[in-house]
């Protein structure tokens, strides 16, 4: 980038008059996602889908963020950075976060309260759901 296009603060903090080449130029390596750069989302899904892939989770072929493993009982969704879970044995579960442990920081919800934004008010006897926001309909 041209020294001359950073603010002047930020040449200061960073020293790069130093750091500059004798055009005027300053040389940046982007080593994790650029928020605003239009391919940094599709970037991040290529790196995720790479990780995944290497422990036997495949992204549906026709359903886009919709992903299960070859051998375990489990899918998920994917929506942005939210993962919304459905497996058979917590052993399961555990794997498929153990293998987002390698790379990634996250929080978890064992209870299914929280996705994307949304809260869920399970009721497990009439097996039924709220989802939150709700709105009361009149």
């Amino acid at each position: 980038m041209k020294l001359a296009d950073f603010p002047d603060s930020i040449i200061e903090h960073y020293n790069l008059k130093q750091k500059a080449t004798p055009e005027g130029f300053v040389y940046i390596a982007v080593k994790k996602g650029m928020h605003g750069l239009p391919q940094s989302g599709v970037l991040a899904h290529e790196l995720l889908e790479k990780r995944l892939n290497k422990h036997g989770y495949k992204q549906s072929l026709n359903t886009p963020g919709l992903w299960t493993h070859e051998r375990r009982p489990i899918c998920f969704t994917l929506v942005i950075d939210y993962f919304g879970v459905k497996y058979v044995g917590k052993e399961h579960a555990e794997h498929l976060v153990s293998v987002i442990d390698e790379d990634y920081d996250y929080t978890t919800d064992w209870q299914g309260k929280r996705y994307h934004g949304l809260t869920f008010d399970w009721d497990t006897m009439t097996h039924t759901r709220c989802i939150y926001p709700c709105r009361n309909i009149s």
